[in-house]
């Protein structure tokens, strides 16, 4: 959704793993964003300052990144999963 797609069956998957991610590794890194800046967009927004970050935080390459900190054989999953997942189209 924050890059423009409608909503789909994707979505639930992708909402799957990021559950999984959390489960395995106690955090997301979008969580806990601290934003000083000032904005005339509504935290809701998907144009306010912390969802254009978590925007970027929630590509496949910032994921792989994160998950590439983790053992390999969680994340090495995890990772597939996240490019199937990314590469639907629907």
């Amino acid at each position: 959704i924050h890059d423009g797609w409608d909503p789909a069956v994707r979505d639930d998957y992708i909402s799957v793993a990021y559950i999984w991610m959390y489960l395995l590794y106690g955090k997301l890194p979008w969580e806990n964003i601290l934003d000083t800046s000032e904005t005339i967009h509504d935290e809701n927004n998907v144009l306010h300052t912390k969802n254009q970050i978590r925007l970027q935080m929630k590509s496949l390459d910032s994921i792989q990144t994160f998950l590439g900190q983790f053992p390999r054989e969680g994340s090495e999953s995890l990772s597939k999963m996240f490019i199937q997942v990314y590469n639907i189209k629907i």
